[in-house]
């Protein structure tokens, strides 16, 4: 356990808070949902998909985010303006969540930001993501839009390493503050499952020298490149995801990245957070709320 010496900023989106030393909020689960297989769409980049099982696997994560203490944001994730339009839609109308808008084309993120600021919502939205390929004018056009909390991603593409990541830090947490946007947290862009290691290391290096909310997706790449996994069960499989969360949460970071309907990270994020909790409180170092996980599981 430990803190960090610099000062640690608090990005609020809604009810949820992201970012403090460790021990102060909750690590944030990013519920990702439509993401490419899905089996809720219905058809490779379909807007169509099965409302009422969506709406139970929200629910559902809700519910168990709730009686954990664990914050909870959606991951919508569209690679159309018609899915933008749609999965956007339906997030913003089946639940008061904050909202992670993770479109795949600036057309795609555009749609669903003119979606949002047309219903009034455009406060609840967290644009995604703010990179070394995305233009100038996108950006203007997010912030003009309402949207001024981003997601700042780490990809270096000559430099994998936690250097690279710290470089893109220097380089894009300036230059999202110059167009506009006002509440910044930072990716890992984590893309191969060795990197969970190395993205830990990241999250402890930025978070001393930047002092802002870091976090990642340790777990998309079991599914896409894990080799072994099929020698292990399921329930296996589940443990070993965890277990990359787990890792994370241990250097300090404010979010995961997952996959809604694999609710098993629930109680793991809760129990690691309040351990953590209650280690924090030898530097008089207290949760900010009753709703944290040290007094949600434990009491």
């Amino acid at each position: 356990m430990f803190r960090f010496a610099r000062e640690q900023q608090v990005v609020t989106v809604g009810d949820v808070n992201l970012g403090g030393q460790p021990g102060e909020y909750p690590t944030a689960l990013f519920g990702a949902l439509f993401y490419a297989g899905d089996s809720l769409v219905r058809g490779v980049n379909s807007p169509d998909f099965d409302r009422e099982r969506a709406a139970e696997v929200i629910g559902t994560a809700q519910a168990k985010c709730l009686e954990a203490g664990v914050p909870l944001i959606l991951d919508i994730i569209c690679a159309t303006p018609e899915q933008a339009r749609a999965f956007l839609g339906f997030a913003l109308e089946v639940c008061s969540l904050p909202v992670l808008m993770d479109g795949t084309t600036p057309d795609v993120r555009r749609a669903g930001l003119e979606l949002a600021a047309e219903r009034g919502q455009e406060r609840r939205i967290i644009f995604n993501s703010i990179s070394g390929t995305v233009r100038d004018e996108e950006l203007r056009q997010a912030v003009k839009r309402g949207c001024t909390t981003a997601i700042v991603q780490l990809f270096h593409e000559r430099k994998p390493g936690v250097q690279g990541k710290v470089e893109m830090a220097r380089h894009l947490v300036p230059r999202a503050y110059d167009l506009g946007f006002e509440r910044l947290i930072l990716d890992m862009a984590l893309l191969d499952i060795v990197e969970v290691g190395t993205c830990s290391l990241a999250i402890g290096e930025l978070k001393e020298e930047f002092g802002l909310p870091c976090g990642c997706s340790p777990t998309h790449t079991h599914r896409d490149r894990w080799r072994k996994a099929p020698l292990y069960s399921r329930k296996e499989q589940a443990a070993a995801r965890v277990s990359c969360t787990s890792l994370l949460q241990s250097a300090g970071a404010d979010f995961v990245m997952y996959d809604l309907k694999q609710t098993e990270v629930i109680p793991s994020l809760a129990m690691v957070d309040a351990e953590i909790a209650y280690a924090a409180k030898a530097w008089k170092i207290l949760p900010r709320s009753k709703e944290h996980p040290l007094y949600k599981i434990f009491r």
